[in-house]
């Protein structure tokens, strides 16, 4: 039995800027903040940064919106995200 090399391609662009508003990206935020968490993005930051999220389901729940926090400071520190 043999690998087979999967051919890589170009990826493909998308219609658009290819960049989140900053307005985007905090509603990605927040939203995501509240599918989880039930709570908005702001309060999510504080209690992340307070290192509130002890309990272990939490944690895992916390972890979800975690990745999204460098999209949101990177926009608040007036860049564009691509």
């Amino acid at each position: 039995m043999s690998c087979l090399a999967i051919p890589r391609t170009e990826s493909e662009e998308i219609e658009g800027t290819g960049a989140f508003t900053e307005s985007e990206a905090r509603q990605l935020f927040d939203l995501t903040a509240q599918r989880y968490l039930g709570m908005s993005g702001e309060q999510f930051l504080r209690k992340w940064d307070a290192k509130e999220f002890s309990n272990p389901e939490m944690q895992a729940r916390a972890l979800r919106v975690a990745h999204l926090i460098p999209l949101v400071r990177y926009i608040r520190a007036g860049k564009k995200a691509r």
